[in-house]
């Protein structure tokens, strides 16, 4: 394909872009123009030929790059993701213990207040996805009675102990390990195959690591132009082995990334799978 492509093919193969271009040369009936151009001796696949033409264009100069990059940019946004399933934190231990490691930093270094995560959308992500509005409403529901056989009608509650980083970009509390972690996986893991099914899913499937966000550098981009790279270790390392608090599993929420926050602060929810009553149910059922 592309690998292929002669950037300047030679004069013979423009005497032929030139007589197309100037007298809109048509092929002889039954005669393509990949004969016409064998006929100049040139040997010239069509696929170099074809490349050839839409580089050139009508005017004999380049295609429109801005309107096939502004197709591109479009399509690619139209598939951007736009929601999320997450767990919210709903526990003020949590929420506490976070606000004290956030105020521990800042104490250090104020710089970093765009960095800190609003303590009201604390959460944790289990996948991201595309979905158009009409979509929004049905997607979880299709994967309850599969969730519900997961769980079997037991609680899952996740205890969050200890910092730890990424690239020291993202700050966390950490999942402490246990049964709850290889439950949260299969969780995590149904939600995808199900979106999968669906050609729903995007992004990286693979090292799924849950994580509860304290601080990223990302939520602002005047960091990198003002030199700041990374969050110090050493600025929370008094709070490595923190004991958060635990997480009940009440409830999926489907986010929207890109709509207003509710009143409360939280992601804008186009509709959430109550999840502990559902497996008291399943439990009374067994």
């Amino acid at each position: 394909g592309r690998s292929l492509y002669v950037e300047k093919p030679n004069r013979k193969c423009d005497i032929v872009y030139k007589q197309k271009k100037e007298s809109s040369l048509a092929a002889p009936t039954g005669q393509s123009w990949l004969a016409l151009v064998m006929d100049f001796d040139v040997i010239f696949p069509v696929i170099y030929y074809d490349f050839y033409l839409r580089k050139r264009g009508d005017s004999g100069g380049r295609v429109d790059s801005e309107e096939v990059a502004e197709k591109k940019k479009t399509k690619r946004e139209s598939q951007r993701p736009n929601y999320f399933i997450s767990i919210p934190i709903t526990n003020t231990e949590i929420s506490s213990a976070v606000i004290e490691v956030q105020e521990a930093v800042l104490h250090q270094e104020p710089q970093l207040a765009k960095a800190m995560i609003p303590v009201p959308t604390l959460h944790i992500t289990l996948l991201v996805t595309h979905l158009a509005s009409q979509e929004a409403a049905a997607v979880l529901a299709k994967a309850e009675p599969s969730l519900a056989e997961l769980l079997g009608g037991q609680d899952l509650v996740l205890p969050f102990l200890g910092i730890g980083h990424f690239r020291k970009e993202v700050v966390f509390a950490g999942l402490a390990p246990g049964q709850h972690r290889h439950t949260l996986d299969s969780l995590a893991e149904l939600l995808r195959s199900r979106f999968a099914e669906q050609g729903l899913l995007q992004g990286d499937i693979r090292g799924f690591e849950p994580h509860l966000t304290i601080m990223k550098l990302s939520r602002a981009s005047k960091f990198r132009s003002q030199g700041v790279k990374r969050v110090d270790p050493a600025l929370y390392s008094n709070f490595t082995n923190k004991v958060f608090g635990d997480q009940r599993v009440e409830r999926l929420d489907l986010c929207s990334m890109l709509k207003k926050k509710q009143q409360d602060g939280y992601y804008y929810t186009e509709t959430s799978l109550q999840l502990e009553g559902k497996m008291k149910e399943v439990g009374k059922e067994e």
